[in-house]
């Protein structure tokens, strides 16, 4: 059939709705057409639109939009400030109005001593901290003792340093209850070594240290003489230098307190 349009007019084949050339629909093509079985059905009854369907949407495309109907929360933000807490009120005393209370002169004057119903309790005492365990007094200097030698050593200070040798018996180790104190090296005992000196000879012995005594390198298992230029070494690194005085010299020097 030609094309209804006045302009195109030209010839289009059976069975088609529209136009090849310009796209008009052919009306009388479609008048033709045998309906099917799905055109002749009636029409289905118009579906009521449910609560769901009839509510607009806040966002059709946000899937976490909330379901209508549902309050919507706000926007974290921050916190608002809280309100500031009101003082409570104070309760006056009778120290905030009215006549002055008497207080005896005898009494604390800062209320200390008064009673419950006029002062405050005293305070409690602050806990005091435990007290470490005291460390032995050190010796006192000896009395009637001479001067017999002195230890020196240069293992700490480069002018050297030096420990008094009195008569009789010289402890030596880290205690501060020792004779001869050496608190620095940590390889020296509490109770190291013991010079002994009386009547003009000196030895010295061990007492059990943990890590030894020597003399002039050699290990001391028991009392050995000792003479003026020796070395004692006690633990691992002090070395200790013994220089003694003339016994008969020193003799004739010394004069006993009192005397």
């Amino acid at each position: 059939m030609n094309c209804p349009s006045p302009t195109c007019r030209r010839p289009n084949p059976d069975g088609h709705d529209f136009c090849d050339y310009c796209g008009t629909p052919l009306g009388a093509a479609a008048s033709t057409k045998r309906k099917t079985e799905m055109e002749a059905a009636p029409a289905a009854p118009a579906k009521r639109a449910t609560e769901m369907e009839a509510a607009p949407a806040a966002a059709p495309y946000d899937p976490f939009a909330p379901p209508p109907g549902r309050a919507v929360a706000p926007p974290p933000g921050p916190a608002p400030a809280p309100a500031p807490a009101q003082p409570a009120a104070k309760r006056r005393t009778e120290f905030d109005g009215g006549a002055e209370p008497h207080v005896d002169p005898k009494l604390d004057p800062f209320g200390a001593t008064m009673g419950p119903s006029r002062g405050h309790p005293p305070a409690p005492a602050p806990a005091q901290a435990p007290q470490a365990h005291p460390r032995p007094a050190a010796r006192p200097a000896p009395v009637g003792r001479r001067i017999v030698g002195f230890l020196v050593t240069f293992d700490r200070a480069p002018d050297g340093a030096f420990h008094v040798i009195r008569e009789g018996r010289n402890l030596i180790g880290r205690d501060d209850a020792c004779d001869i104190v050496i608190g620095d090296d940590e390889t020296i005992s509490g109770t190291h070594a013991v010079l002994i000196s009386r009547g003009g000879r000196t030895v010295v012995d061990d007492e059990k240290s943990q890590n030894g005594t020597k003399l002039n390198g050699e290990e001391v298992m028991h009392k050995t003489d000792v003479v003026d230029g020796d070395v004692i070494t006690l633990g691992h690194r002090t070395r200790l230098l013994c220089r003694l005085l003339d016994h008969d010299k020193v003799a004739a020097l010394w004069k006993p307190a009192g005397s």
